[in-house]
């Protein structure tokens, strides 16, 4: 039984085609996940906003008075809280 040697493959164009068409589906992909990150942190903040707020009213019930500006009667990291 003879063999035929014609082989069957995509050609340079196609490739580079099907190359291009995953490049711009990443680059939505990218565009569309990194753009959740920022609505996220300033969701965060509101959050951590929102505990300090309650943390300070637990003080002022417990101690009759509001923490100090600075928070050092506390004995935060004035690093972390400048």
């Amino acid at each position: 039984m003879p063999r035929s040697n014609s082989r069957k493959a995509f050609s340079f164009t196609t490739q580079m085609g099907v190359v291009a068409l995953i490049g711009i589906t990443v680059t939505i992909i990218l565009t569309r996940t990194s753009d959740g990150n920022d609505s996220a942190n300033v969701a965060a903040c509101f959050v951590n906003k929102g505990d300090i707020e309650i943390q300070a009213e637990l003080w002022i019930n417990n101690k009759d008075s509001w923490p100090t500006g600075n928070l050092s009667d506390i004995e935060a990291d004035l690093d972390y809280f400048p």
